[in-house]
């Protein structure tokens, strides 16, 4: 018992603590690995601490080979949850009084530990909080006030915000709400950290006097471009048994299948399946000899893209769960049939994302004919299917490259500062 307390934190210590409490998705966890792993290169004593409550979030991250190797190389990953997926932690259609009700009690005394230790630290040594709103709420919110001078309230989403691109997302998407009438609990933080200055969240009363830290992308800081090349050989190794060359790209891939309700900027319900289709059709016609790496989403139809390759077994397809950026570091470019998050992780290290993508006008005409965030979208097609032929002949004759960037190591905000020393 005394072993399984020190590996959770559980004993007195001069370094300091940082816990970082996770979203349900892992864009979250995608924009707060680059700052820790900069943080950990400035101070090596220093324990990280991600908390998940969700269990299908917490397998996921497992899945991602990238991201959970950099937890393990800083500190650790914990769930707080309830494996919802086994049948003896479901209640569902369980009596009032069944023994098997015992299974909550059970939770409780495996996650108990985890408490004690980080009360434990927060008597003993520095803490912080990260959080991206698991603090906003009861019973949680309890940490913040322990801890208020050292809770840091932080945008999900290292790309920043646009306010053209969320309203275009509005126009189609039911339960987008205006961002700027401050609907449900109020942020906690001491401090915020945003990837831009227009944040709405900036603005709510409950963040005015909180000390901001506005700062780049932090995929595109140097440690963890040089994260991702070092990297790169062992883990497509790992993963594919192969040794990837120079000719090869990435086909990104979200939702597939019929118009999923609440997400209707395609201009046909079937365009989901058809624009993916269309996609692979043509790489293979004009660049015949590129392998193509396709990175499925957690809600890609994966039936139906075994369904979709069936019908084309001449192309050289491997599936991957590796992380975008990572397969970014040779890939030629990244491709997708509409705007993913993923094109911003790709783009700031010197990658070429390209949308090849059919777009209802009204959905067009809301984001004034481009693509949905346009700094982060090297190319740009809408129903274009010449100019797309015509660029891939340009980079199969290598008139059109991309180029890892350097990437930058500053810190003018001065939260690296903060939180390493």
């Amino acid at each position: 018992m005394k072993s399984i307390f020190k590996n959770l934190g559980f004993r007195r210590s001069k370094s300091k603590f940082i816990y970082i409490f996770l979203n349900n998705k892992i864009i979250s966890l995608d924009t707060i690995v680059p700052i820790i792993l900069d943080v950990k290169s400035r101070n090596e004593t220093i324990k990280v601490i991600y908390i998940t409550f969700d269990y299908n979030t917490y397998e996921f991250i497992k899945l991602n080979k990238l991201l959970f190797k950099a937890i393990k190389e800083v500190g650790d990953l914990i769930l707080l949850g309830r494996y919802k997926n086994s049948k003896y932690f479901n209640n569902k259609n369980i009596g009032k009084y069944h023994y098997k009700r015992l299974n909550f009690i059970i939770h409780l005394a495996k996650i108990l530990p985890h408490f004690l230790a980080l009360i434990y630290n927060l008597i003993t040594t520095k803490v912080i909080f990260i959080h991206f709103r698991a603090l906003n709420t009861w019973p949680l919110k309890l940490l913040y006030y322990f801890n208020k001078n050292n809770t840091i309230f932080s945008s999900a989403d290292s790309s920043g915000y646009s306010e053209q691109a969320y309203n275009a997302d509005r126009s189609v998407h039911e339960q987008r709400t205006d961002l700027n009438k401050f609907l449900g609990p109020s942020p906690k933080g001491k401090s915020v950290i945003a990837f831009s200055n227009n944040w709405p969240l900036l603005k709510h009363p409950a963040l005015l006097n909180s000390k901001k830290y506005i700062i780049r992308s932090s995929h595109s800081r140097k440690t963890w471009i040089d994260y991702l090349k070092s990297n790169f050989n062992n883990l497509i190794k790992e993963e594919t048994n192969v040794e990837l060359t120079n000719d090869c790209c990435l086909l990104l891939l979200g939702h597939i299948g019929q118009e999923a309700s609440g997400a209707m900027f395609l201009k046909n319900k079937n365009s989901w399946t058809t624009l993916v289709e269309d996609i692979l059709d043509i790489i293979h016609e004009e660049c015949p000899q590129f392998k193509i790496l396709i990175k499925p989403h957690i809600i890609t139809d994966m039936s139906l893209l075994q369904s979709i390759l069936n019908k084309r077994k001449n192309l050289n397809v491997i599936i991957t769960s590796l992380h975008p950026a990572l397969l970014s570091v040779k890939t030629r470019f990244s491709i997708a049939s509409h705007y993913t998050t993923a094109f911003q992780s790709i783009h700031d290290i010197g990658g070429i994302t390209i949308e090849y993508t059919d777009q209802k006008e009204k959905y067009r005409k809301k984001l004034n004919y481009k693509s949905k965030r346009p700094e982060y979208t090297t190319y740009f097609f809408n129903n274009d299917e010449q100019g797309f032929r015509s660029l891939l002949k340009d980079i199969r004759n290598n008139k059109v490259k991309s180029e890892l960037k350097r990437g930058y190591d500053d810190d003018p905000s001065n939260l690296l500062n903060y939180l390493s020393e």
